[in-house]
């Protein structure tokens, strides 16, 4: 009994201590600005396959200066550089400049399903209470008191807010449900 209470216990106990590592150290200031310069002239150019480099290199450097010259790629004519933009956000977990930069990236890319799914992916990544009221907010002027209720952003939006897992956005699931369930589309 107590050979299979230790097992248990360090059957607990070990995937924890995997798990509890030292946080990556934050990027200098100066590797930041090296690599939002860099995403800036690049998103300059033509190639399109270099601004997705850049744009990955700058994703790899969690730090307000790379969220914001990320966000000079939401503007790129190419959707597949838009798109390439909202993952290397989608990095910088918990970062506010991430999540602003990805907030207003939601309402420019509304007519571009492709970008526009990748950005609520990133936003559930970057998991910052700032994007739950752009996701309701969403939600809340698409869903008409009707038959949208099929509508794959809205879907996406519903599903992005689950995905962030914090007491606000369940507590806009909760009102959305509510407010379904009033106009009788639950």
């Amino acid at each position: 009994m107590r050979g299979f209470l230790l097992s248990l216990a360090l059957g607990l106990l070990l995937p924890g201590a995997a798990l509890a590592e030292d946080p990556p150290a934050k990027p200098s200031d100066e590797d930041a600005k090296t690599r939002a310069e860099a995403g800036k002239t690049a998103l300059k150019g033509k190639d399109d396959e270099a601004k997705k480099t850049a744009i990955a290199a700058a994703g790899e450097c969690p730090h307000a200066a790379t969220a914001a010259a990320l966000g000079q790629a939401f503007s790129d004519p190419s959707e597949e550089v838009r798109a390439a933009a909202a993952p290397a956000l989608g990095k910088m977990k918990g970062l506010a400049e991430a999540a602003k930069t990805l907030n207003a990236a939601f309402g420019a890319s509304l007519k571009s399903p492709k970008v526009l799914f990748a950005v609520m992916k990133a936003m559930a990544a970057v998991n910052h209470a700032s994007s739950v009221q752009v996701l309701k907010t969403y939600v809340a002027k698409r869903v008409p008191e009707g038959d949208d209720s099929e509508n794959t952003e809205i879907i996406a939006a519903v599903e992005t807010l689950g995905d962030m897992k914090s007491k606000a956005s369940m507590d806009a699931l909760c009102e959305i449900a509510q407010k379904q369930a009033a106009v009788g589309m639950s």
